[in-house]
């Protein structure tokens, strides 16, 4: 419930913080690691560590989440690719 009005108030780091410790605890791992995988990409804008915690919700999902985060998965792969060729024509690789 906490979480959800962290949710409600666009609380990033609140729902962060509540998400980790019920990760910690071992508490519904596969929809934890897929909220903070979507926590990571849309408001902290880091799709790298957004992929390690969709690769950890793969790990933990039945087979009915599978193909949505496979989708996410793919789709932060891209976004990691595309940051890194953008870097690279601007010189900074």
């Amino acid at each position: 419930r906490l979480y959800l009005l962290c949710r409600k108030n666009r609380d990033a780091e609140g729902m962060r913080e509540i998400l980790e410790k019920m990760a910690l605890r071992r508490q519904k791992r596969d929809l934890i690691y897929v909220e903070l995988s979507k926590l990571y990409e849309h408001r902290y804008k880091n799709p790298r560590r957004a992929l390690r915690y969709a690769d950890l919700a793969a790990s933990y999902a039945g087979p009915e989440q599978a193909q949505d985060i496979a989708r996410r998965r793919a789709r932060l792969r891209g976004k990691i690719d595309r940051e890194a060729e953008r870097k690279k024509d601007n010189g900074f690789f």
